[in-house]
């Protein structure tokens, strides 16, 4: 359901299509996990996140899942999912926090959407305030259920 998920197509330099964040992000051809390319998040004393709108026509409340293979400069970073978006009633996603090591790995969450999110409900990765590091985000997946299938870009 997200468009670009491992971050590959960038029509402006160092600016993923589709997706939104905040000043510390750009993109990373080094370390990525799958394909050429991945999101770097540099932190610092703000938070910083990454994140796109995505929000599917419902009829019922529905189980999704978020996820993304991710990484750290060094063991014990803290990061969450994202789920918002404004006149979004509660987050979707975020009530749990990842401590992320220096080896790729995927994470997932399980969340639930209700009928009639606003279009702009957006999901994504946040790197909490006062952590000194760099992750790296890729092959980043949103879809229906309770638990991740394999990645499918």
């Amino acid at each position: 359901l997200l468009r670009n998920p491992g971050f590959e197509e960038a029509a402006f330099p160092n600016w993923p299509d589709y997706y939104l964040f905040s000043d510390g992000c750009s993109l990373d051809s080094e370390q990525a996990f799958e394909g050429t390319t991945c999101l770097k998040i540099n932190s610092g004393s703000r938070q910083e996140r990454v994140y796109a709108a995505c929000s599917p026509d419902l009829e019922e409340s529905t189980g999704f899942v978020l996820s993304a293979y991710m990484r750290a400069d060094r063991d014990g970073v803290t990061v969450r999912f994202l789920g918002f978006g404004w006149r979004v009633p509660e987050p979707t996603f975020g009530y749990k926090d990842i401590t992320l090591t220096t080896e790729w790995k995927r994470y997932w969450e399980a969340g639930t959407l209700i009928p009639g999110l606003p279009k702009w409900h957006s999901v994504g990765v946040l790197v909490p305030a006062d952590q000194s590091a760099t992750v790296y985000v890729d092959a980043m997946q949103f879809e229906k259920g309770q638990s991740p299938t394999d990645y499918d870009p």
